[in-house]
């Protein structure tokens, strides 16, 4: 028998614990083009994929509104970089763009919905 995974233990970030105490690179990191962003308002993620198949919605520096608040580096994969943000502060008709067709949903709800390795990435993100 297959012992049943920890939910919350898949995160398949490089947490780059070493890194993020040299300056240089963590500003060079926070700024990278080509990082992704994980909104959240008020502790609820930005949700894609509905209900069918929910799943984290990064989005790019570019879409993120102006009023955004602090920002968290959450790690590294394939050599970009994943980022959780705070947009409570933000007018709501810039949420709503951000948000697109996706949700901002309640962390508990997204927990259980999520794929396993998302739902890591999720806890690493709200406890920050």
């Amino acid at each position: 028998m297959t012992p049943a995974a920890n939910t919350f233990s898949g995160n398949p970030l490089d947490r780059s614990s070493n890194e993020r105490r040299d300056r240089a690179w963590l500003e060079a990191t926070l700024a990278d083009p080509a990082a992704r962003y994980l909104a959240f308002r008020d502790l609820d993620p930005l949700i894609a994929g509905g209900e069918a198949s929910p799943r984290l919605a990064w989005r790019s520096r570019d879409e993120l509104p102006d009023a955004e608040g602090e920002q968290v580096l959450l790690g590294v994969r394939d050599a970009t970089p994943h980022l959780a943000v705070d947009v409570s502060a933000a007018p709501p008709a810039d949420l709503d763009a951000l948000a697109g067709g996706d949700a901002f949903m309640g962390a508990r709800d997204a927990g259980a919905a999520l794929p396993l390795e998302e739902t890591g990435i999720l806890a690493q993100a709200r406890s920050m």
